[in-house]
């Protein structure tokens, strides 16, 4: 060839298509392995492929034919006639060459290595329940396949710090941990990267499932955790509590007797309230039931406490505080797809049983019906409730039937309906 140096030599047009096709096969394969084609040879192609073929080849490049050729003797060619492997050649050209093996292998370790590190944490070794969920991110996949360089990957350690320092006693505010351990006040937030992941974590450590939590299921796991979310905005509202000790906050739901008392997720988390053991509780859905109670029955009133809709955190607090005084729990709400759901739920976590919310209740009812949306949740077909919704196609709301909860609720049976 007449130019004058290899880098002139390696630029020649005519070589540009094979010389891509062999840097492709070359990181693919980690090394001068393989063969390419280079289909149709042009005239500029076949002039110079055969100006830098090695002479011992039997086959020579001709125009309009396709030349198959190894990486093997495409490196001797380079080093017999340029002086440069394949190799040296292909980084001259187009820069450091990504070897797919080497890459697989790097990667294979490093991930090892990531979750090596993972699973030697403090929390991992303070108790078996972290380590199974570590082992289940690693065996399903969750934090992609390289870890170790994923947005994903990066949530995992600062979950696992946060979770070391759990729980907090006392309580603290989400934002006020979240800016003291990560210094973001909303690094923890609902949907944040390290806060999903987080709650994961801590979802294991209480023995629940990898099920999807509601708001309120997500706030109450927090709390048990010492962890408070908005703890003056989450609220929870009462009547005919009567706690037993003598804190202000014990001391002032006394003095209210009678009155509704609405409980903040901070006040209970902060001087939780005990209660005489053996109390059954009633549920209700609907703010409208537990004030058509207060205003017939006043200080007669069982007790009751509001859901308002699913139960959010202060809820499941004041449920958590009678729990562990063996209140019973009974319940009722709409009679529709969520008020079934929201049953169950309270059911599965609290043990509540339905209170005149059954299939009976329902079909006695005398209440204008509304039409029955589609279930946004899953309902079994063999509970009679749901197959006596299913027929109705209507929905009742709990606000049609106050009159008949608040007979159960107190004596003051005459005054109800007056």
């Amino acid at each position: 060839m007449s130019l004058t140096t290899v880098d002139e030599d390696l630029r020649d047009r005519g070589l540009a298509r094979m010389l891509t096709l062999a840097r492709t096969r070359f990181e693919a394969l980690g090394g001068p392995r393989g063969q390419v084609t280079v289909a149709s040879l042009t005239a500029d192609e076949a002039r110079a492929i055969r100006a830098i073929w090695k002479r011992s080849a039997r086959r020579r490049p001709m125009p309009g034919q396709d030349f198959r050729c190894s990486l093997r003797d495409l490196d001797a060619s380079l080093v017999e006639n340029l002086g440069v492997t394949l190799e040296d050649a292909l980084i001259r050209l187009s820069g450091e060459l990504q070897l797919r093996p080497a890459e697989r292998s790097e990667a294979a370790a490093r991930s090892a290595e990531f979750w090596e590190q993972a699973l030697a944490h403090p929390v991992c070794e303070r108790g078996t329940a972290a380590r199974e969920w570590v082992e289940r991110l690693r065996q399903t996949g969750a934090l992609g396949a390289r870890p170790f360089e994923s947005e994903r990957g990066e949530t995992l350690v600062p979950a696992l710090d946060v979770a070391l320092q759990l729980p907090r006693e006392p309580a603290i505010e989400r934002s006020t941990l979240a800016s003291e351990l990560l210094g973001d006040p909303h690094g923890l937030d609902d949907g944040s990267p390290i806060g999903d992941r987080l709650t994961g974590l801590l979802t294991a450590l209480d023995g629940g499932s990898d099920a999807r939590l509601t708001a309120g299921e997500r706030r109450a796991l927090l709390g048990r955790f010492g962890v408070l979310c908005d703890p003056a905005s989450a609220t929870v509202l009462t009547l005919g509590l009567h706690p037993v000790g003598e804190s202000p906050l014990e001391q002032a739901m006394r003095a209210l007797a009678g009155s509704h008392v609405v409980l903040t997720l901070g006040q209970l988390s902060r001087s939780r309230p005990r209660f005489e053991r053996g109390l059954l509780v009633r549920l209700c859905e609907n703010p409208a039931a537990l004030l058509r109670a207060e205003d017939r029955l006043g200080a007669a009133a069982e007790p009751l406490i509001c859901t308002g809709g699913w139960p959010g955190s202060a809820v499941c607090a004041l449920l958590d505080a009678l729990r562990e005084a063996d209140a019973r729990f009974e319940h009722h709400g709409d009679f529709d797809w969520d008020g079934i759901a929201i049953l169950r739920w309270l059911s599965e976590r609290y043990g509540a049983q339905p209170w005149r919310f059954d299939r009976d209740a329902l079909v006695a009812s005398r209440a204008p019906l509304p039409a029955l949306r589609p279930p946004r949740h899953r309902n079994p077909n063999t509970d009679p409730l749901v197959r006596a919704l299913h027929e109705q196609g209507v929905a009742v709301a709990e606000e049609t039937v106050l009159d008949e909860l608040v007979r159960d609720l107190g004596p003051a049976v005459d005054a109800v309906g007056a």
